[in-house]
């Protein structure tokens, strides 16, 4: 038996198999583990199942040995009633690791296994983020996991701080602790977040690791005191820093392949919500946005705000945030850039519709989440740029997260 640690949501989830608006089974490779690719290639040639995978010339893993061949955008496998053939002609033991799994994710946390989902798929989607009391954890007794199901295994020193990454139960405690705190509003929560990586990163670089825990209680004190707020309050509104940032993101992926329907339906709404058209004027276009912030983000965020929390501290769990990256602060940008994607799509959809729900908010972080979420090469590119441009900068960081 397995120490298991796992969000409330996880035990409701459950596949909606045909029923569901998309499917896990297009838009991206699908890998397949050594064991699931041998135990394929033993059944008969003329089997589809066998002729259906390859081998992985380029991997050095056995979680990728092989992959599934795609017809068009999707699993060979795949059924025209949207169900796995595997599963039906087999059964779900002949399933691989990773279909088996999705959108599960499991991580080994100091001997402790935390299971958590995805937002990509949309029935989890709506599990994770439509709770109006937010996320809780519980700690519940499991069958022991294989470790080839394991994402990210982490262990600490816990007795004796040695590195930065050994406080990561204390980061991780405290940054879900502030996103929680709806005393504050969801971004002033959010630039919490970024003053506390950045001074854990000013006390790594300066080589003080030992104080960041005393920090960290002092921090969260001053959170608490709601002290702070009128600073927050203070904090320069850009618009137009926002719109300029995100119109660069949004070219940056497009100008890659997508495979999502649904995303390039929401992309499509969002420019011509926002007008980011050729022709428009840059003052139309600021002046448009502030407008539909006002007009309908805003009324449907206040309401709503736990949509918006429990993406962020469901990212913050399922990822391990902030030792996701080489430092916590590069981390807090990753984690950022996806609000803002997130806000900004939304502020554009409600402005091309005139309204902001539940499922257009669904379909949104669902397939945003399917597009660039789980493209990693599409971040370090991300913070390449806001790198070149200076816009890493905290001071510019808030700039982009307040309205």
């Amino acid at each position: 038996m397995d120490n298991t640690l796992a969000p409330d949501y996880y035990k409701e989830f459950s596949c909606i198999g045909s029923l569901c608006e998309d499917t896990c089974c297009a838009g991206w490779n699908v890998p397949i583990d050594k064991k699931t690719f041998k135990k394929y290639k033993k059944l008969p040639k003329k089997n589809k199942i066998n002729s259906g995978v390859e081998k992985n010339l380029s991997s050095n893993t056995e979680a990728d040995f092989g992959y599934v061949k795609m017809k068009g955008n999707s699993c060979t496998f795949l059924t025209e009633d949207k169900l796995c053939g595997v599963q039906l002609d087999l059964g779900e033991q002949y399933l691989s690791n990773t279909c088996s799994m999705y959108p599960r994710r499991f991580n080994s946390i100091n001997n402790t296994v935390e299971k958590s989902m995805t937002v990509s798929c949309p029935e989890a989607a709506r599990k994770i983020l439509l709770n109006p009391e937010g996320i809780k954890f519980e700690k519940i007794k499991g069958d022991r996991t294989d470790n080839k199901l394991i994402s990210s295994n982490i262990k600490t020193n816990i007795k004796s701080i040695y590195s930065w990454q050994d406080l990561f139960e204390e980061y991780r405690y405290s940054t879900v602790y502030i996103l929680q705190k709806r005393e504050y509003t969801i971004e002033e929560r959010l630039i919490l977040v970024g003053m506390l990586m950045q001074e854990i990163e000013e006390n790594i670089d300066n080589q003080n690791i030992h104080k960041i825990p005393s920090f960290i209680g002092v921090f969260l004190n001053m959170v608490d005191s709601l002290e702070i707020k009128n600073d927050l309050n203070n904090i320069d509104k850009r618009e137009d820093l926002q719109l300029k940032l995100f119109r660069e993101l949004l070219v940056l992926r497009l100008s890659a392949d997508i495979s999502s329907k649904r995303y390039l339906e929401c992309s499509s709404e969002t420019q011509k919500g926002l007008l980011l058209e050729n022709g428009v004027s840059e003052e139309v276009v600021i002046k448009n946005y502030k407008n539909k912030f006002n007009e309908i983000y805003k009324p449907f965020i206040n309401k709503n705000s736990h949509i918006l929390e429990n993406y962020l501290v469901n990212y913050v769990f399922k990822n391990c945030f902030p030792i996701d990256a080489e430092k916590p602060y590069e981390s807090f940008v990753k984690l950022t850039t996806h609000f803002l994607l997130i806000k900004n799509h939304l502020i554009g959809m409600g402005a091309f519709h005139n309204k902001i729900d539940e499922d257009m908010t669904i379909k949104l972080i669902q397939s945003l989440s399917k597009t660039f979420e789980h493209n990693t090469f599409y971040f370090i590119d991300v913070l390449k740029k806001m790198r070149d441009s200076d816009m890493i900068k905290f001071q510019y960081v808030t700039l982009l997260i307040k309205n």
